[in-house]
């Protein structure tokens, strides 16, 4: 009896794992959709990942950006989400180099392939991600409960008109923030660092910026 109410409690706590997500997409002028797409998932083994590290550098090039510099939109975004959780009375979070490396390889990933989610057409998740990268993240979230990391993505795509870097980072993060469960992620209090990675693409005389943040 007491084996298995050892065993029980085990199973328990090994279920008790979150990842929270959430995506905003923004057409500009045009048209404008929110979605709330949170949900929970249980971490997934780091040797289910694939062992082949892919490299996409420290930052996207500004020539292959063309106008925008993703390098410093990715600083401004980080500055505009450490005011608002200054404003909430939150503690800063750092920014963290290597966690930026797995949000720029999901913000590519969704401008090569057209798609908007935190899952890819092949089925590659958050916590695949992750573990693509061998980044582990451990926080706990209360009694018997703790993160693996969490996710907010961003999109935004605009033609005859350009917007700045200042101008682009604001939208990202007014949208994040006016989007419930977005907000929510952003300002969870235990998230210590963070990581902002952008893609830029350039196709058919509009402009597609994508905008991933990972966190932990």
């Amino acid at each position: 009896m007491r084996r298995t109410t050892r065993s029980l409690l085990t199973i328990l706590l090994l279920s008790l794992v979150l990842l929270q997500v959430g995506g905003v997409v923004d057409f500009g002028a045009e048209a404008s959709e929110i979605r709330d797409d949170f949900f929970d998932l249980d971490s997934r083994d780091a040797a289910d990942a694939p062992q082949t590290t892919p490299d996409v550098g420290t930052s996207q090039p500004d020539a292959e950006a063309r106008a925008l510099s993703p390098s410093l939109l990715e600083r401004l975004v980080h500055e505009a989400v450490n005011e608002e959780r200054q404003a909430q009375g939150l503690s800063r979070v750092d920014f963290d180099p290597d966690l930026a490396v797995v949000a720029r390889y999901h913000s590519r990933d969704m401008a090569r392939d057209d798609y908007f989610a935190h899952a890819s057409p092949e089925g590659e998740t958050l916590s695949d991600r992750y573990g693509l990268f061998g980044y582990d993240c451990y926080i706990s979230t209360g009694t018997l409960t703790y993160t693996k990391g969490g996710e907010n993505i961003y999109y935004t795509s605009f033609g005859g008109t350009s917007y700045t870097e200042a101008e682009i980072a604001e939208r990202t993060v007014t949208g994040w923030m006016e989007s419930p469960s977005h907000r929510e992620n952003l300002l969870r209090p235990y998230w210590e660092q963070e990581g902002i990675g952008v893609w830029v693409k350039e196709e058919d005389g509009r402009t597609h910026v994508y905008v991933t943040q990972n966190f932990c």
